[in-house]
């Protein structure tokens, strides 16, 4: 995991520092205490400057994110389903390249039929590469080299949603806390690094199903991805799977069901709303 920087470190500027101006909502300046005029005490929310602006992406300022004014203290926390909010991932496409491989499986109907205990074992590590390709030999009668298969399940990861990629850096400049959660076998992993370069790079966390051992949505998984988070804070967990949406609910945490990047951005936006 990523040493938190920037975003999570507070304290006050140091006195040679350039003094804030009045309304800021950093330390206040050193000398006597300006004479203000009365006025009721309201919500958590400050009274935002003229100069603001109106709109409810929240930007960040020093150990806080605001959100019209209002100071979010506590580090918002966005956990994601790498294999369908960021990426593209189809058995189909895979199962399609791999029957029109050389020598490929002739036993094989429906991809469906893939989804097996063997490739349960495979993705939380309890199967070796080597152990997984024998099982496809001997299950399917595949007869092609092992070269093949992983070129065929290279297809399985089609790409990458760019437009919910700058989205998530966006939020991690912002202030926020991402974890990624990855129930990929071990080639899906390798075509993920390769399209993301480097996952570290947009999230501060990625927790993976063959290092933890567990699935989605198993409770155990949304524990270990979850280890180290800042708390307390307003936790958001996504995924286009309806059962994994109901299942994150179900251990504490706010569920969106992901379709799209306008409205994972919707759901950041109320998730600080609701914190507020």
């Amino acid at each position: 995991m990523s040493a938190l920087s920037g975003p999570f470190r507070s304290g006050c500027p140091s006195r040679s520092a350039r003094a804030a101006p009045e309304n800021s909502p950093g330390c206040p300046p050193s000398g006597p205490t300006p004479t203000r005029s009365p006025r009721p005490r309201d919500t958590l929310a400050r009274t935002p400057s003229r100069a603001a602006p109106d709109h409810r992406t929240p930007t960040r300022h020093g150990a806080s994110a605001t959100y019209r004014g209002a100071t979010v203290w506590a580090v918002p926390v966005l956990m994601c389903d790498v294999g369908s909010v960021l990426l593209r991932t189809s058995l189909d496409r895979a199962v399609d390249h791999w029957r029109h491989a050389d020598g490929g499986p002739p036993g094989l109907r429906h991809p469906a039929e893939l989804l097996d205990d063997a490739l349960r074992a495979f993705r939380t590590g309890h199967l070796t590469e080597s152990e997984y390709v024998q099982h496809l030999r001997s299950r399917w009668g595949w007869a092609g080299d092992e070269e093949a298969l992983r070129r065929s399940w290279d297809e399985s990861v089609e790409a990458v949603h760019l437009d919910v990629l700058g989205f998530l850096r966006d939020l991690r400049d912002q202030g926020w806390y991402l974890v990624g959660a990855a129930c990929l076998d071990p080639w899906q992993e390798r075509r993920c690094r390769a399209l993301l370069h480097e996952p570290g790079t947009v999230f501060h966390r990625v927790t993976t199903s063959t290092g933890t051992g567990t699935l989605l949505p198993d409770p155990r998984f949304f524990a270990a991805a979850l280890r180290g988070a800042p708390a307390p804070g307003a936790r958001l967990y996504a995924d286009a799977s309806p059962e994994h949406v109901a299942r994150a609910r179900g251990a504490g945490l706010n569920g969106h069901l992901f379709r799209d990047c306008p409205g994972l951005r919707a759901a950041c936006r109320c998730l600080l709303t609701v914190a507020l």
